[in-house]
């Protein structure tokens, strides 16, 4: 006979019932953005982040101005996520495209883990991330306004691999060390470091990359 997995002895770790449902939940919306972000089915600001990382691919230390004539500051198209991506794309060889797609992924499961994250720190529903996902997408009203960065069904696909959305991502993981530190002075324990570089890493990363309009 095998021997067994797991010592009979320690218990098997399982995911909680709201982690399961806000999976379910997220593996069905996930799929969805999946298949849109794969399919390069975005809005037409996708030329404009586009020029960006080439910007960056071909000269990551002085790139030009993706949309003038030479090098001038530009915070909405010369910002960390045109750096990070352009870097990704000249390290990788892949198209500019790809690329977006690969930074539309790692948006996706970057909010996803903010906001369930975010969530259990507030309620301790079970149902309270899957609901609050729901909410996210739903709760704009039956014609929500189509606009890069809000997490809407309308909206969410067509700009998932910008800049707007990272900032987004980094909010929710910001809020989420305040509301870890509050909680920290409220029981009078001492004050994480590794929350306070988190939320300054968030901040200014986030304002960086999509300062505030």
């Amino acid at each position: 006979a095998e021997p067994p997995s797991h010592d009979p002895a320690e218990p098997v770790r399982r995911l909680s019932t709201r982690a399961q449902a806000y999976l379910v939940v997220a593996a069905v919306v996930g799929a969805g953005l999946f298949v849109q972000t794969v399919r390069q089915q975005w809005s037409g600001d996708v030329w404009q982040h586009a020029a960006s990382i080439r910007a960056f691919e071909a000269h990551p230390l002085a790139p030009n101005h993706p949309l003038s004539v030479g090098l001038i500051d530009d915070p909405y198209f010369l910002n960390p996520w045109a750096l990070a991506w352009g870097s990704f794309s000249r390290l990788t060889g892949l198209g500019t495209l790809t690329t977006l797609v690969a930074a539309g992924l790692v948006n996706m499961v970057l909010l996803g883990v903010g906001l369930y994250r975010l969530t259990i720190r507030v309620s301790a529903s079970r149902w309270a991330p899957a609901l609050t996902l729901l909410s996210v997408l739903l709760l704009w009203g039956p014609l929500p306004w189509r606009w890069s960065g809000y997490p809407n069904l309308n909206s969410i696909g067509f700009g998932l691999p910008y800049p707007s959305f990272l900032a987004l991502a980094l909010y929710l993981f910001g809020l989420t060390s305040v509301l870890d530190l509050t909680r920290a002075a409220e029981e009078r324990r001492p004050l994480s470091w590794r929350h306070l570089a988190t939320l300054a890493a968030c901040v200014v990363i986030s304002v960086l990359c999509h300062p505030l309009t």
